[in-house]
């Protein structure tokens, strides 16, 4: 493996994150979110060169592994809140239930009626799956982990845009219920987001949330291999 890409593709991602971060914090705008913002640009600055891509996804193993560590790390809102989530374990359990089956059907059920490959709605059944259970659950389902990867990124962006605003014109204000909904379909992306918005009670029912989808679809993909 080629250290000169590792430290490039490290090096690259972290000061662009942090140039879009400066960006946002100074006109807090939606779309202006730092994972939104590297997000699309790498695309328009990688997708077009595939030689550049392939390099660069070769020499980003550092930051993928970081995904298990910065995932960990949503335990620590978590425990904060452990007292408020010890009092609605029902609750959050069976919402967190739904919100999955829905999230799974529906990619069924619009798959089958667009007519869509069996293989993307395999690969799209665990979009809302944090990233490093989904990567590692591909190859369970029979699709490319790369292809999960989009899929999962995709959900996150689209959740962590989204999902704040259409949770407010509902009417959804209780920090815990914002973050069970933000981390049920927007994994850890939308946990950051229920963090940043609605402090450690958010951060804990999102950061609740997104384990137990983990959990819920490892245990389906596991009973239905």
């Amino acid at each position: 493996m080629n250290l000169l890409w590792t430290a490039g593709a490290t090096l690259g991602t972290v000061v662009a994150y942090l140039a879009a971060d400066r960006l946002y914090r100074r006109f807090r705008l939606v779309l202006l979110h730092p994972l939104l913002v590297t997000s699309v640009g790498g695309a328009a600055v990688l997708g077009p060169r595939p030689q550049l891509l392939g390099h660069y996804l070769e020499g980003s193993w550092l930051l993928l592994w970081a995904l298990g560590p910065a995932t960990a790390a949503l335990a620590l809102p978590f425990f904060q809140s452990r007292a408020v989530l010890a009092t609605n374990p029902a609750k959050v359990l069976l919402s967190v239930a739904v919100g999955t089956a829905a999230s799974v059907a529906t990619v069924l059920g619009l798959g089958g009626l667009l007519g869509v490959t069996p293989s993307l709605v395999r690969a799209l059944t665990l979009k809302s799956v944090t990233a490093p259970v989904a990567v590692a659950l591909a190859p369970d389902v029979g699709v490319d982990a790369s292809l999960v990867s989009c899929g999962v990124v995709a959900t996150g962006l689209f959740g962590m845009a989204v999902g704040p605003v259409l949770l407010r014109v509902l009417g959804v204000c209780r920090p815990l219920a914002r973050g069970v909904a933000l981390g049920t379909v927007a994994h850890a992306m939308g946990t950051a987001r229920a963090l940043e918005q609605d402090g450690p009670e958010g951060g804990a029912g999102g950061a609740m949330a997104l384990s137990l989808v983990a959990l819920l679809v490892s245990a389906a993909v596991a009973l239905l291999r």
